[in-house]
């Protein structure tokens, strides 16, 4: 008898085997994909973590006598600050013992006038602005585009993302660390932001003990 031809294999999966890969493809695209959302939180989380350990006083606002003095009318307002932009304050200050001081303020907000106009047009904050602390103003109303460790992000969005309480409010920036360091919520005069530059100049803030309210309140 002639011998049966040998059968021949199928080339092709059948349908069982193609849904199981489709399946299992399927399944590794979800896993990457959440690999990728944990990843993305973490370094959210990371950010969020540095901004919550920046020191952060009480606001001088919080004393209810402390006198606001009333910045002068818009025609006749003139403002002697030499404002950086935010990405090259904190380049110019990287790798120095320098500051950048952010302002972060509101239109219509009058303490933030009284020191836009009134307390950093002082002589003694005006030369700290020349050598020491690069000036910053951010504005809760502006579109101006920033980058910021990659991310584009508003002006107007920059408060959420340090955690700025409300208007006015100071945020520094230390350029030997390359780190924000110190928030100050509220309106400050003049004598008081001196005394938190020296605070900052003589670097007390790397002391755990001396915190900048500590140290406000002895030189008080």
């Amino acid at each position: 008898m002639p011998g049966r031809e040998p059968e021949k294999k199928n080339r092709y999966y059948s349908p069982k085997v193609t849904w199981l890969l489709v399946i299992l493809v399927g399944i590794a695209i979800i896993v990457v994909g959440l690999m990728f959302l944990s990843d993305e939180h973490y370094t959210l989380s990371q950010k969020s973590a540095t901004v919550d350990s920046l020191q952060t006083a009480a606001p001088e606002s919080a004393n209810l006598n402390v006198e606001i003095p009333e910045a002068p009318h818009f025609d006749e307002k003139k403002d002697l600050t030499k404002w950086w932009p935010f990405e090259d304050a904190l380049k110019e200050v990287n790798g120095f013992d320098r500051f950048a001081m952010i302002f972060f303020r509101s239109p219509d907000c009058a303490p933030c006038d009284s020191m836009q106009y009134m307390v950093f047009d002082q002589p003694q904050i005006q030369d700290a602005f020349k050598f020491k602390f690069l000036p910053v103003k951010i504005s809760s109303d502006s579109k101006q585009v920033i980058t910021y460790q990659g991310r584009k992000i508003t002006e107007s969005g920059m408060a959420g993302l340090f955690n700025i309480p409300g208007y006015p409010t100071l945020l520094f920036y230390d350029g030997r660390t390359e780190k924000f360091i110190l928030t100050y919520p509220g309106y400050i005069n003049a004598d008081k932001l001196t005394r938190i530059f020296e605070y900052l100049k003589t670097r007390m803030f790397e002391n755990s003990s001396m915190t900048l309210q500590r140290y406000l309140s002895e030189e008080e």
